[in-house]
């Protein structure tokens, strides 16, 4: 979600998959309209609420991250801070992202409360660290879980926008478990 060391300032925007690391299918993800809107929107979002706060702002992207489990497109963000400010001010300004609540923000989270009909819990919610002086790192909580003795609630979502097909959508949440899946020895 967000890193801060002094007035440095660095964040990306995830957004936008495919499994695997598949080389023709990372070259469909670049050219994927679906999920270059879907990135698009969560990197303005992230562009207009941390520039305003910088003397300096710089964006590098997209390109393809390409994990074990998944290749993404992703923009990556440096700022120098105006001013210092606590990592946790950084946090409650870009949580929940673009990503996981929607834009803009307070019509799209009224319509989740609406008709999401599951509690996230802790999922999709900043998690990290901090120090005395307000420097840190969180990260966003997507595919994760919730497991206990005989339990495992694991959780992954997808980016819905003008052009998502259901069933590509819940495939990709599919997909995007199987890592948690196969840590549980599960498949």
């Amino acid at each position: 979600m967000v890193r801060r060391r002094g007035l440095l300032v660095w964040t990306e925007a995830l957004a936008g998959s495919v499994p695997g690391e598949d080389p023709e299918q990372a070259q469909a993800l670049l050219r994927s309209h679906k999920n270059g809107l879907e990135h698009e929107i969560v990197a303005r979002e992230i562009h207009a609420m941390l520039a305003p706060l910088s003397a300096s702002f710089s964006t590098e992207g997209p390109h393809l991250l390409q994990l074990r489990h998944v290749t993404h497109l992703r923009t990556r963000f440096q700022g120098l801070l105006k001013e210092p400010m606590h990592v946790l001010d950084l946090v409650a300004r870009l949580h929940p992202t673009p990503a996981v609540g929607g834009t803009p923000r307070r019509s799209a989270l009224a319509w989740l409360r609406t008709h999401e009909n599951a509690d996230r819990g802790f999922y999709a919610g900043p998690f990290g660290v901090f120090d005395r002086a307000g420097n840190g790192e969180f990260v966003v909580a997507l595919r994760s879980g919730l497991v206990n003795a005989t339990q495992a609630h694991l959780f992954a979502g997808a980016g819905i926008v003008q052009g998502s097909r259901i069933q590509s959508e819940l495939t990709e949440t599919r997909w995007k478990l199987g890592a948690l899946l196969a840590a549980l020895g599960a498949g």
